[in-house]
């Protein structure tokens, strides 16, 4: 195998007549995609060769989508799994909290704590997960309503 360049090797260099070649790329883990140009050289005929290897699509998961919480509040967490640096984007409500707003690529656990409801109706928020500004993936926050007194 030799090397044509630090991602890109090639089977053989040199052969008679008809004959297969295989190209080896390394793995990728880039946003942008990368090229390379070769030539064949025949007795006859050149032939040339674009070889392409597209960057990775960014990409952010949650291990859920929505958190709800009972009137009480509390803290819930949530691990969020990139291939890229994000940020989080809170939504308005100055009811919850977070405790990152921002991360490398890689297993990221954030912490998300809601305050009591005081109210009688539910209270909804989002955060919203973006790679430089794009968002793609959204986790909604749900706050239960303080429950309703009973007559006695």
């Amino acid at each position: 195998m030799a090397i044509i360049n630090e991602w890109l090797s090639i089977d053989k260099t040199s052969g008679t007549g008809n004959a297969q070649i295989t190209l080896t790329a390394s793995s990728y883990e880039e946003l942008v995609e990368r090229t390379q140009s070769l030539v064949i050289q025949g007795q006859r005929e050149s032939v040339y060769l674009n070889v392409k290897q597209n960057g990775i699509v960014p990409s952010i998961t949650l291990n859920t989508r929505t958190l709800n919480f009972e009137y009480v509040g509390g803290t819930q967490t949530v691990t969020v799994n990139s291939n890229v640096p994000w940020s989080a984007i809170v939504g308005e409500g100055d009811w919850f909290t977070v405790n990152k707003t921002s991360g490398e690529k890689g297993v990221t656990t954030i912490s998300v704590t809601a305050d009591r409801n005081s109210l009688y109706e539910n209270k909804n928020g989002i955060i919203e997960f973006a790679y430089e500004g794009s968002v793609l993936v959204t986790l909604n926050i749900n706050l239960e309503q303080k429950p309703t007194p009973t007559a006695s």
